[in-house]
């Protein structure tokens, strides 16, 4: 796959096109887990931290769908670790929603006590889940436990 896109990019195939829905390849990447398109859609021009029509960035959309490794691509090649959705929510509380290991995103510099418009951190969500294992984990790694919700 990684030639062949390398083929369209040295033939001007364009790679700033979006989605209907302002989805960048890299955002499309991130979704489908196409790690090995990063770099080179990186070295290409699209912008990493790209919004989408949500306001998503591929970083965003990967936490969502729980694609670890590439998350790990994103972040080697620059992307904002504290990007927020328009609920205010950032890769951690995305991750922990979805029960992913969230330690490389604390080592990484996310916010671990960041929280949404509606006063919810990563500690909120998981514990809202019952997520007994990530809720020793976000608090082990630093996470307030007396923040309040809104």
């Amino acid at each position: 796959m990684i030639c062949s896109l390398m083929l369209l990019i040295q033939h001007g195939v364009g790679v700033s096109a979006r989605t209907r829905n302002g989805q960048t390849a890299l955002h499309i990447a991130a979704l489908c887990d196409l790690t090995e398109l990063v770099d080179a859609l990186v070295e290409a021009g699209v912008p990493v931290d790209a919004r989408d029509a949500r306001g998503w960035t591929p970083l965003l959309t990967a936490a969502a769908a729980r694609h670890i490794v590439f998350i790990e691509f994103l972040l080697t090649n620059g992307a904002d670790i504290n990007a927020v959705t328009h609920l205010g929510e950032t890769p951690i509380h995305l991750a922990t929603k979805t029960n992913v290991e969230v330690g490389f995103l604390v080592d990484s510099g996310v916010d671990i006590n960041h929280a949404d418009r509606r006063g919810k951190t990563a500690l909120h969500y998981a514990a809202q889940e019952g997520e007994y294992y990530l809720v020793s984990a976000l608090l082990s790694y630093g996470a307030d436990p007396d923040m309040r919700t809104r």
